[in-house]
């Protein structure tokens, strides 16, 4: 009976989704595309302001073509995991895999550093690069040119693939004299500077979904969408040029093949006007506890039902609610718990809960001090997951169809990655089942390739793990 009350709170509270609903979901994202699309690519389009979403041309022109060779750098700014790496890498051509990292090294920054005037911190990064190369062996003899990317996490616009201006920061940097400036130039001088021993040629700078359709790509050639939603909701797909020369875009140049980052949000924007429709849609889905994390998090509206940081903080909340008002857990047990406190709930427990992994939750209960938490008051924990993770792989399901139906591709792969993701299978088994349901006929099958480098494919009937 208890479970029964905690599914009705949580059908209340708007966190369980009906039919009809995920097809107002589904009709209202086809739409949002189709506007942005009509006004939303160009920069300073004059009707701009009738679309709530930007498509950000990423200068990406071409799928690889798997006949890549040669010895590269990439420079990673920003994962939460550590603040810098540095990477060398062989694209391999035709081979599978078709790359090989030879040599990798991060670390985080001091916060002297993070937080200075940018002068400082490119020089802290280029003075890194030096040691890293310095570090190589002399058995992986390196060429006198050496390319050099970067991937970056932080949101940035460009005007060409090796032009980036950071918009804003993440919240172990913040460099305010770097904001909406070419970032590559000061990197450029910087290693002119400090680098003598190699001619270091700066050429690319993308972010990370841009970088995970790539990396896919070189393998699995059909990869035409990716979608990352760790901390922050990015996602890049392919489009035909045709499309954006019929738009007055890129008239003059041959192009094959174009990237572009979709979904890049002008917060303020989107709550300042009330009569846009997907404005709308988002204000009838968002519940109390939704718009609560979203002030405290400062996210937008696909961040709260998809990101990682916002559902494990949406599930904590769901717990302490129900404490409350449904007595979940004793009230001296859990008022002087963690469970109070904000992110005090992490992936890996989300994920042993999920797997019926109790045995391994003994050292997160012990963090969250509930040692003396009953069986049955995990079982309705894990059911609180199931919810709020349905409700995300439901929302995503309906923008990947929105999206897949734009292609006449029977095969379709997606480059995805997410902690929550990765480390569910439930998670997994919840989105091939949604999409299976929203998909049009003609699409037969989907790669879903994450980082771990393990895909399903999903087929008509069947699911099957490759």
């Amino acid at each position: 009976m208890k479970l029964q009350r905690i599914h009705n709170y949580c059908e209340k509270q708007g966190f369980i989704l009906n039919d009809s609903t995920i097809n107002t979901i589904q009709i209202s994202f086809a739409n949002m595309i189709t506007s942005a699309f009509d006004y939303g690519i160009e920069e300073n389009h004059p009707d701009q302001n009738r679309t709530d979403i930007r498509f950000q041309l990423t200068h990406v022109n071409a799928l690889p073509s798997r006949n890549e060779k040669g010895i590269f750098i990439i420079i990673e700014i920003g994962n939460i995991i550590e603040d810098v790496r540095y990477n060398l890498v062989s694209l391999l051509g035709k081979q599978i895999p078709s790359y090989d990292i030879l040599h990798s090294r991060g670390y985080n920054l001091a916060e002297e550093i993070r937080k200075s005037n940018g002068t400082l911190l490119v020089d802290q990064l280029t003075i890194g690069l030096e040691d890293f190369l310095g570090q190589i062996s002399l058995n992986d003899k390196l060429p006198q040119i050496i390319q050099l990317g970067l991937l970056v996490h932080f949101p940035i616009k460009q005007n060409e693939l090796n032009h980036a201006e950071i918009i804003s920061w993440s919240n172990r940097f913040h460099c305010p004299d770097l904001l909406n400036c070419d970032f590559l130039h000061l990197f450029r001088q910087s290693i002119q500077r400090y680098i003598s021993n190699y001619r270091i040629d700066l050429t690319a700078c993308m972010q990370e979904s841009v970088a995970a359709l790539i990396s896919v790509a070189f393998e699995y050639p059909n990869t035409l969408i990716s979608i990352i939603f760790n901390h922050t909701f990015q996602l890049s797909f392919v489009e035909d040029t045709e499309i954006l020369r019929s738009k007055n875009i890129f008239q003059q140049k041959e192009l094959r093949a174009l990237y572009q980052t979709i979904l890049t949000f002008n917060f303020q924007f989107l709550h300042s006007n009330k009569s846009i429709k997907s404005h709308a849609l988002f204000q009838t889905l968002l519940t109390s506890l939704d718009i609560n994390v979203m002030r405290r998090l400062n996210v937008n509206y696909f961040d709260i039902f998809t990101c990682d940081s916002c559902l494990l903080e949406i599930i904590r909340l769901i717990i302490v609610e129900l404490c409350i008002h449904e007595n979940l857990l004793p009230y001296e047990l859990w008022s002087n718990s963690k469970l109070i406190e904000q992110g005090s709930i992490d992936v890996k427990f989300i994920s042993y809960l999920l797997q019926g992994k109790y045995s391994k939750l003994k050292f997160y209960l012990t963090k969250l001090d509930l040692k003396k938490i009953k069986k049955i008051s995990l079982i309705y924990m894990e059911y609180i997951c199931h919810v709020v993770i349905r409700r995300s792989t439901q929302i995503l399901s309906c923008l990947i169809a929105c999206l897949s139906d734009r292609y006449n591709e029977e095969n379709l792969t997606i480059a995805i990655d997410s902690y929550l993701y990765r480390s569910c299978p439930i998670y997994q088994m919840y989105l091939y089942h949604d999409i299976e349901y929203l998909r049009e006929s003609w699409i037969k099958m989907f790669h879903f390739i994450n980082a771990t480098k393990k895909f399903y494919v999903i087929k008509r009937k069947k699911i099957s793990i490759v």
